[in-house]
């Protein structure tokens, strides 16, 4: 990995006795990309989030990541294709007993594509956004939230607790 570069983020896991047992990087060339809060389910699966942009004057595209607890990457998806004008900053992940991928987030364009079926849309700046996946990584639901979140846990029941800041 390049050592003293902006454009490196690590995704990494250690153990009980505070040894890396596992890292990954990802390098973006420097261009401006953000990384969230990760989670882990109750299986050990690791879920790394982050926005990554694919070229210079590219959109800011959202992916989530899932890694076994052996560290074999199960999964990883995106949204955005680099040309929708979309720019999407996943902020946190958790997961609830069922296994599914909780993600909060924002995107500061008029819209937000989900999936085929689900484009969230906002005359707002900034709109903050909530994301539900299935354990294999399908769209269960998303919607536009009034909080900014910054923290996200789950109860057994699959009901969401959040901290974050409001809109003024």
């Amino acid at each position: 990995f390049p050592s003293h570069d902006k454009g490196l983020f690590l995704m990494v896991n250690f153990s009980n006795a505070q040894w890396v047992e596992w890292a990954q990087g990802v390098y973006d060339g420097g261009r401006s990309n953000s990384i969230g809060k990760p989670s882990v389910d109750l299986d050990g699966n690791q879920i790394y989030i982050g926005s990554l942009r694919a070229c210079m004057g590219c959109d800011l595209q959202m992916y989530v990541k899932k890694y076994s607890k052996s560290n074999v990457l199960r999964w990883s998806i995106g949204w955005g294709s680099g040309t929708t004008n979309e720019e999407v900053y996943p902020q946190v992940a958790t997961t609830d007993a069922a296994g599914n991928v909780i993600i909060a987030g924002y995107f500061t364009s008029s819209t937000f594509t989900v999936d085929s079926s689900t484009i969230l849309s906002s005359p707002l700046l900034s709109t903050n956004f909530l994301l539900k996946l299935n354990p294999a990584g399908a769209v269960k639901w998303a919607v536009i939230i009034e909080t900014l979140p910054v923290y996200m846990a789950c109860d057994e029941t699959g009901k969401i607790y959040m901290t974050g800041k409001g809109h003024t």
